[in-house]
């Protein structure tokens, strides 16, 4: 799990330029100077780098009550599910 963790955190680390030691799970995104150009981006090398396929709607998913991805922790979510099912339907 906590390659998971890593491998999130050096990959939003690097597309927002910032040090990845002041960013943790509860890192708000909005706090990143992202836009969602680069909120994309970040999700093709999420793909690449955990071999998974993240649902075009993955925003929309990421919380129940529609608030969408706040955090890096959403992201995180988000690649856990897709693992979990990817290992699922094998």
């Amino acid at each position: 799990m906590s390659d998971i963790v890593g491998g999130v955190l050096d990959i939003i680390a690097d597309k927002a330029k910032a040090d990845r030691s002041t960013l943790s799970p509860q890192t708000e995104l909005s706090s990143l100077n992202m836009d969602s150009l680069d909120i994309v981006e970040v999700f093709f090398q999420l793909e690449e780098h955990f071999s998974i396929s993240i649902p075009y709607n993955a925003n929309d998913a990421a919380d129940p009550a529609g608030a969408g991805l706040n955090t890096i922790n959403d992201v995180i979510e988000i690649v856990r599910r897709q693992l979990a099912g990817d290992r699922e339907a094998t």
